[in-house]
């Protein structure tokens, strides 16, 4: 049951995703700005993250993303969404700010991430989690 909801909830944001950056106008340049889509309230509590390997899940489109690695984060992004993970692979490579995503289910992620003994420094979830 919980695989099924899982899917539908995948594809739910994948129909979402078109429409929530549909009007946000030119994302890339925006970033190459300098621009930064975090609220004070989030960089202070995640503190200095220049060099920290930080796991970003529910990534969605990679904009908070993005901003992290903007401090200096070697960020992964995770999320259920091909639409959004594609349109964040995009903007990575159109800002030319670099980052990682992947596209899974978190849940399956983080088993994978524990087999590979990955380990990050920090975890970040977003407001809209």
């Amino acid at each position: 049951m919980n695989k099924e909801l899982h899917e539908a909830n995948r594809l739910s944001w994948n129909a979402a995703t078109a429409a929530h950056n549909s009007h946000k106008g030119d994302q890339a340049a925006f970033f190459r700005q300098g621009g930064n889509t975090l609220y004070p309230e989030e960089l202070s509590l995640l503190g200095d993250i220049k060099g920290l390997n930080i796991l970003h899940l529910q990534c969605n489109s990679g904009q908070d993303t993005l901003s992290l690695a903007h401090y200096g984060a070697n960020v992964t992004g995770v999320d259920i969404s091909d639409e959004a993970i594609n349109f964040a692979r995009q903007l990575s490579a159109d800002s030319g700010i670099p980052a990682q995503f992947h596209r899974a289910d978190i849940f399956d992620w983080m088993e994978q991430a524990i087999t590979e003994n990955l380990k990050f420094d920090r975890v970040f979830c977003s407001y809209g989690v």
